[in-house]
């Protein structure tokens, strides 16, 4: 899964593959903006095979 988040991240910030570590923050280290990274997140959620939901569909009332 890290390698395969890598290959993304180096397609919205300038930076190395193998200067992302588990422990990278996004903004602080990798030096993404805000836009950056909720791009990069709708790509993950079209990408993904996983199943994404909302608070509300899960029925949380937060």
């Amino acid at each position: 899964m890290l390698e395969r988040l890598k290959a993304i991240i180096v397609n919205y910030v300038e930076v190395k593959e193998d200067a992302i570590t588990p422990e990278s923050r996004f903004m602080e280290d990798l030096g993404f903006t805000s836009f950056d990274f909720m791009s990069m997140l709708g790509e993950l959620r079209t990408s993904s095979t996983w199943r994404w939901t909302s608070r509300r569909q899960r029925g949380s009332a937060r």
